[in-house]
């Protein structure tokens, strides 16, 4: 999965496999082969897969940045 572009991994992975229709990504979502894909992407490919996508903003709890890095690193 690593080698595939954002456009094929959203078609061969989430289309033809998953059969998603509705996508929530971070504000700093990417993705695919050297991090080609983000929220701008998805947004050019859903009308033609007929799937939506949904952003959300960052979120700061007294000035700290709250995002997965963080919170991984607080469970381990």
């Amino acid at each position: 999965m690593a080698n595939l572009t954002a456009e094929e991994f959203v078609q061969q992975i989430l289309i033809d496999k998953i059969g998603f229709t509705k996508m929530i990504v971070g504000h700093d979502h990417v993705f695919g082969r050297n991090r080609s894909g983000n929220h701008q992407t998805l947004m050019t490919m859903a009308p033609y897969y007929h799937f939506t996508v949904e952003r959300v903003e960052a979120y700061k709890s007294h000035r700290v940045l709250i995002n997965s890095t963080l919170i991984r690193k607080l469970l381990y």
